[in-house]
């Protein structure tokens, strides 16, 4: 178990983090969001080793490792630039970590090609790293980080640099590797889609700050700032009573005796989704509904209000 406590890190007196403080289970897969500049790799690095805190703790278990050095903590680090070293084949890149750890030859070998079987590279030991293709780089960038075994790997959008299917097929790819290795990982993106699809615990950060913390289906359904939900994805705000609360896209359907009466404002194709946006009486909203709607039809959507979110902070 990895836990950090109050961590405050500025650079150039302006906060990367601030006030953060969260726990990293073992046989987990945490993921953070947010935007670029939010403080995702700052907090990485600082777990690390690689940046020191201006305050704060970082603790392994029960041992307070803040000033640990970064090659005692037994973890791993993959970036988004795979960083393959090009004068040695697959099969090097792989084995890089197992001779740092001074394993014999014939066990690197042995997990060298466990590795690549893993990660759905059989047979590519011997490859030119230069012939490999982006998707496949990425491959072998995983495997080289997960062939020492470290007990937390942390991936800082390893995925960010790929084309959007190849990004998609990596993304429902990759935890299934981190499980079958039992490899506890901190994975950083901006993308709430690779976030929902990787994540068993989810950290929303924005402005050096942790926003939301908790399970992917407990921030979406109660995401309780206007920022969280709008970084999820979120747009559907209204007014209901006293109380500002936001709708699911999913959360509505078409039915003759529902409760919004609605017009059809305009529909669009969104990550292979089409959304129908409406006008009505609690302003503009859109969703993503099983029936096809024409622009300018007028219908009823069955809304279930009181399962929408209160939204209790910007």
């Amino acid at each position: 178990m990895w836990r950090l406590e109050q961590l405050a890190v500025q650079f150039d007196g302006k906060p990367a983090i601030e006030n953060f403080s969260a726990q990293f289970d073992k046989n987990q897969i945490t993921v953070i969001l947010g935007p670029s500049g939010s403080g995702k790799s700052t907090l990485l690095r600082v777990i690390a080793g690689l940046q020191k805190p201006d305050s704060g703790q970082f603790f392994i278990d029960d041992l307070d490792a803040t000033e640990l050095p970064s090659h005692q903590r037994d973890i791993g680090l993959m970036f988004q630039d795979h960083t393959l070293f090009p004068h040695r084949n697959v099969s090097q890149n792989v084995e890089f970590g197992l001779r740092l750890k001074k394993i014999q030859r014939q066990e690197r070998r042995r997990i060298v090609d466990e590795m690549l079987e893993l990660v759905g590279l059989e047979g590519f030991n011997a490859r030119d790293v230069s012939s490999l293709s982006g998707g496949e780089a990425q491959r072998v960038a995983l495997a080289r980080a997960l062939a020492p075994r470290p007990s937390l790997l942390l991936l800082d959008e390893p995925l960010g640099a790929l084309d959007r299917p190849l990004r998609d097929r990596l993304t429902h790819e990759l935890p299934k590797v981190l499980r079958t290795t039992k490899t506890s990982a901190i994975h950083v993106t901006h993308d709430h889609d690779e976030a929902f699809a990787i994540a068993d615990k989810l950290i929303v950060m924005d402005s050096a700050k942790a926003l939301r913390i908790g399970s992917p289906m407990d921030v979406y359904n109660d995401p309780r700032s206007e920022t969280v939900a709008k970084f999820l994805g979120l747009s559907n705000f209204v007014k209901i009573g006293d109380q500002r609360k936001v709708i699911a896209p999913q959360a509505a359907s078409v039915d003759p005796n529902g409760n919004v009466p609605a017009v059809v404002t305009d529909v669009r194709l969104s990550t292979g989704l089409q959304e129908t946006f409406f006008a009505t009486n609690l302003g503009p909203l859109k969703f993503r509904l099983n029936e096809s709607l024409s622009v300018g039809t007028s219908t009823i959507l069955r809304i279930d209000l009181d399962q929408a979110a209160t939204i209790t902070s910007s």
